[in-house]
């Protein structure tokens, strides 16, 4: 896979990661605390800036309640703002 290619998947998954985790109202750290992985991990896939492993990944869909295809479709990578969620 090209770089380009490889960077743009990653960007995807950040994307739709963090836009699903929005909708189930869970931080960052609640995520990686149901995923069982530290918290910087899922920061770090957020950001696009590592690549996830095929077991991390089949973990977060399952914890966010979305097939794995989910989380690889194209989608928009914004900006965000940094902080928690607004509460619920």
């Amino acid at each position: 896979m090209r770089e380009v290619e490889r960077q743009r998947l990653l960007e995807h998954i950040a994307a739709n990661v963090r836009r699903v985790r929005r909708q189930c109202g869970l931080t960052q750290a609640d995520l990686a605390e149901r995923v069982g992985v530290d918290p910087r991990t899922v920061q770090n896939v957020e950001r696009a800036t590592v690549d996830v492993t095929a077991t991390t990944l089949v973990a977060l869909a399952r914890e966010l309640g979305v097939a794995v295809g989910a989380l690889v479709r194209p989608a928009r990578f914004s900006k965000t703002k940094r902080g928690r969620p607004p509460s619920t």
